[in-house]
């Protein structure tokens, strides 16, 4: 049996979720976004998934996915682990 998604409330869930990747899905010959969607998928042991509202979203709000689609999204091209988060380099000092 699937296992089905817990939707959360309207609230982010707490912690921290890593980064975020955007997915934009399209209707057959129409070059523009019906729903955008962003998904966090090294958030803790399941992915989340954040669907804000729309024109298209009947039920908008955070989700944690189901745990396959991790995978799913590494056999697309995801990395295993989270890319490494670029760090600000120092401002130079005044004198």
């Amino acid at each position: 049996m699937a296992e089905l998604p817990d939707v959360f409330s309207a609230k982010r869930p707490k912690g921290r979720l890593g980064p975020r990747f955007q997915i934009d899905w399209y209707e057959p010959g129409d070059d523009r976004p019906v729903v955008v969607q962003y998904v966090y998928p090294y958030a803790g042991e399941r992915p989340v998934v954040h669907t804000p509202a729309q024109k298209n979203v009947v039920s908008p709000g955070w989700m944690r996915a189901p745990a396959y689609l991790k995978s799913t999204l590494r056999a697309l091209g995801l990395p295993a682990r989270p890319p490494a988060q670029a760090r600000p380099s120092p401002s130079p000092s005044c004198s």
